[in-house]
């Protein structure tokens, strides 16, 4: 409400100035506005088995794709988001439960491939354990050909068995990480 009332009473201050009737001979540039397709301030696209998301915040397109993997209570057990930087470099983060042993890395590989990252949990929240990716170009081509994103892991529990079953469905993910790519130029 301040800047409005303080807007009007500069806006009638100039008006009686008569700074406010001279010419200027440079026409006055139009600030670009962030804009999605259709003029849309936001959007939710399925391809396949993955979402791409976008909103406008702070004047800037912030997208991301998303997976989620539930169990049979409907339950989200792994999520994955992926995001594209300037460079176009593709990352992300992966959300684990909780109960793994978080001085282990996490191994990552698609389908049967002997290809592996290898990253650490940053941090747990209530959702589960927060893990970041940062993918190579190799690998996500293996992630755009691919069935699964496979995960290994250490439980923290002593004597209990590696938890090895953990997987990120990849059906879609090429179709949306190239609309991602579309939509964050």
């Amino acid at each position: 409400m301040k800047k409005l009332l303080n807007f009007f009473v500069i806006s009638a201050l100039l008006s009686i100035s008569p700074v406010a009737f001279a010419q200027n001979s440079k026409p006055i540039a139009k600030p670009s506005v962030t804009t999605l397709p259709n003029g849309a301030s936001s959007l939710t696209e399925t391809y396949d088995l993955w979402s791409v998301n976008c909103g406008i915040q702070e004047g800037k397109k912030v997208c991301f794709m998303l997976r989620q993997e539930v169990n049979d209570q409907n339950r989200v057990v792994v999520a994955m988001n992926v995001v594209l930087d300037a460079d176009d470099v593709v990352s992300g983060n992966l959300t684990v439960p909780f109960g793994i042993l978080v001085s282990k890395p996490i191994r990552l590989h698609v389908d049967d491939s002997k290809t592996v990252i290898e990253t650490g949990v940053r941090t747990c929240v209530p959702a589960g354990c927060v893990v970041p990716i940062i993918f190579d170009k190799s690998f996500v081509a293996a992630l755009r050909t691919g069935k699964q994103l496979k995960l290994s892991m250490t439980v923290a529990g002593p004597g209990e068995p590696p938890l090895n079953d953990l997987f990120v469905q990849l059906n879609g993910f090429g179709d949306a990480l190239n609309r991602l790519i579309i939509l964050q130029k």
